[in-house]
């Protein structure tokens, strides 16, 4: 039960730590690159629905820090073991030789499969298309490399090293600690990409049913209840009903380059 409750735990942390980027993924540029209020922002992620925001928030997290903490837990969980073996039966130098070693062939494999396969890379997650924080840089960073070092250790202490059968016992509650620990490190490093890109909204061309046919432009938010709420091309929450549009299509997507003075 308490293997189950832990599990539990880490689902729910994750969860949650997916939801936050992307509410913030969301939220952030809305309220930072197109100048709009907190009480405009909050409206707007109060009409988005869920799905969106974890769509969003999945879309951000499953990038090359994530990647780096599976790669580091990995290593961990595997060679460690390994490590603690090769000390007791041949010397610790060979233990940490072959360590070294494998830690290197884990880092140039990842490296030559994104390489290697490019179509791949949407894993590193949206590209920020504005200069990042270097405050949030520092403070992220320095706080998620501790993490990681101490998820390691804790993931290496769960793993024993015996030397009769079992040869290697798993002690479940340390890992999964250790587990939550990495993501919540990469949580961290994820915020510095989460708040430097724009808007993830989709570009739309309203015809409206006037009698000129006028085409409005902007970025769509959502469609709800028999009415179209969208920012226009100044940046601006609007909404039309239904009545007045003939028709929504989508743009194809159009790089925003940063204002000056970002």
């Amino acid at each position: 039960m308490a293997g189950l409750a832990e599990v539990a735990a880490l689902v729910t942390v994750v969860g949650a730590a997916i939801y936050v980027l992307g509410l913030l993924g969301l939220a952030w540029p809305i309220h930072k690159r197109w100048n709009n209020d907190a009480s405009t922002t909050w409206y707007a992620m109060s009409l988005i629905p869920r799905a969106m925001i974890v769509g969003q928030g999945i879309r951000i997290f499953v990038g090359f820090p994530t990647i780096v903490a599976i790669l580091l837990l990995t290593w961990w969980l595997m060679i460690f073991p390994v490590l603690d073996l090769l000390s007791a039966r041949i010397s610790a130098l060979a233990g940490w030789v072959i360590g070294i070693f494998a830690l290197l062939a884990l880092l140039a494999g990842g490296y030559w499969l994104f390489w290697r396969w490019p179509r791949i890379r949407w894993l590193l997650g949206p590209t920020p298309e504005n200069p990042r924080y270097r405050w949030l840089i520092w403070i992220t960073v320095g706080l998620s490399i501790p993490a990681f070092f101490v998820a390691g250790r804790l993931a290496a202490g769960a793993m024993e090293v015996r030397s009769e059968s079992p040869f290697i016992e798993v002690d479940l509650s340390l890992l999964l600690v250790a587990i939550t620990l990495a993501f919540f490190a990469s949580f961290l490093l994820q915020l510095i990409d989460a708040t430097a890109i724009n808007p993830p909204l989709p570009a739309v061309e309203i015809a409206l049913s006037d009698g000129d046919r006028t085409v409005v432009k902007g970025r769509l938010l959502t469609h709800m209840e028999g009415v179209v709420y969208f920012f226009d091309e100044q940046h601006k929450l609007t909404s039309i009903p239904d009545s007045r549009v003939v028709s929504v299509r989508v743009r194809k997507e159009e790089r925003e380059l940063a204002p000056a003075g970002e």
